[in-house]
């Protein structure tokens, strides 16, 4: 009974701290200068006018923005139009409405990505279990600070585990579903070489058949050349994208390697192409540890910030698998997301507290640790599914 009792205090702790992180987002979202500003509003808006987002941006000037409520001069986005068409629903309403709509739906996304990660990786299991998970999940600084932002990963992984749910009995659903998932594509996209090992090639190519499409589309209603449009996503895309934090190009970089891009694009390349093959010959039984290394790989091949590591909410659930026992991969996932989710706001506290800068020897040696522990966590896992589970017969 002691025990029990234990129990439920901790949980009860955990739910409160929950709560309180929860409205912290909420609160960064609707009511901080700057808050939910990554959604995409201002260029969703802007091609519900029949504008060109990409072209204005390029232009710049003193034009009058009808969307300049979010960021005077317009905030660039690298999205194509078939992701701007995704959000535009919010773009139907006026700022102030549309960013606390669009927080009340991440919070809706939250719920749906957990239900149905349980439902799909963690069946039947205690109700402490998901308690637990839930919490850890919600006070990570990652949700919270997505929630504040107001970023597009838990719209896309909501959807993409609703797209896995469905790919086995229904998969034109489960493509429809996935199209939907690849607004936040950088994340998403190589995720879904998950579609690939479970050899359900049909939703992947509706989901990318109706992307392409609705390119073409959004094409012809501006009266733009589908090339000149890619083209200007291409040059925004040069000009606006900073540095990101434990990908490949945003490591060297911030460090002063003096790396070449294209070696850099290599290496990310060859990364990849080796999980691919790794993974899509894998053994039926070990779909969660597939999952989990698509996920750790899809952070470093692309430019992502913290809020975008949520997507360890896979490995996370790895790890609380009975069915495996307790390895190395494992307790490198442990922690390398417990890094992740909460000692780097005791870091960035102590960097502001202390005057600290990037280049500082805490600041350095700490991202060096942080760096290592993850690509070490990679390379097990690679290494670790290369032994213990290819499979050799084909069916």
């Amino acid at each position: 009974m002691k025990r029990q009792n234990l129990k439920i205090f901790g949980l009860g702790i955990l739910i409160l701290f929950a709560f309180i992180s929860s409205l912290q987002g909420i609160q960064n979202a609707v009511l901080k200068p700057g808050g939910s500003q990554d959604f995409e509003w201002d260029a969703a808006r802007k091609l519900l006018h029949g504008q060109d987002p990409y072209e204005s941006w390029l232009k710049k000037g003193n034009e009058q923005n009808i969307f300049s409520a979010v960021t005077p001069g317009f905030a660039p986005t690298v999205y194509p139009p078939s992701c701007l068409l995704l959000v535009s629903p919010y773009a139907l309403f006026s700022w102030p409405m549309a960013k606390n709509l669009w927080a009340i739906s991440n919070i809706i996304f939250t719920f749906f990505l957990i239900f149905y990660s349980f439902k799909l990786f963690l069946p039947n299991k205690p109700y402490w279990v998901y308690v637990l998970i839930t919490t850890l999940f919600v006070i990570g600084t990652p949700w919270r600070n997505l929630i504040g932002n107001g970023q597009k990963t838990l719209f896309s992984l909501a959807f993409f585990t609703i797209a896995i749910f469905y790919c086995e009995k229904k998969p034109i659903l489960s493509g429809w579903f996935l199209s939907l998932s690849l607004l936040k594509y950088s994340s998403t996209l190589p995720l879904s070489v998950y579609f690939l090992y479970k050899k359900k090639f049909l939703p992947l190519i509706l989901a990318l058949a109706i992307h392409v499409t609705i390119y073409f589309l959004i094409s012809f209603y501006l009266l733009k050349n589908p090339y000149d449009l890619l083209k200007e996503i291409y040059e925004i895309s040069l000009k606006s994208i900073g540095l990101g934090y434990l990908d490949i190009f945003s490591f060297f970089n911030q460090r002063s390697f003096n790396i070449p891009v294209f070696v850099l694009c290599i290496l990310a390349g060859f990364l990849f192409l080796i999980t691919i093959v790794v993974c899509v010959f894998q053994k039926k039984e070990n779909q969660l540890e597939v999952l989990s290394l698509l996920a750790l790989v899809s952070m470093v091949i692309v430019r992502h910030l913290p809020y975008d590591f949520i997507v360890l909410l896979f490995p996370v659930i790895y790890c609380f698998r009975a069915d495996t026992k307790l390895n190395t991969f494992k307790i490198l996932i442990l922690i390398e997301t417990f890094l992740i989710w909460y000692f780097d706001r005791l870091v960035a506290f102590l960097q502001k507290v202390l005057s600290w800068n990037l280049f500082s020897a805490p600041m350095l040696v700490y991202a060096y640790i942080l760096f290592s522990l993850y690509y070490l966590t990679i390379f097990w896992g690679l290494i670790s599914l290369s032994k213990n589970g290819i499979e050799t017969k084909v069916n």
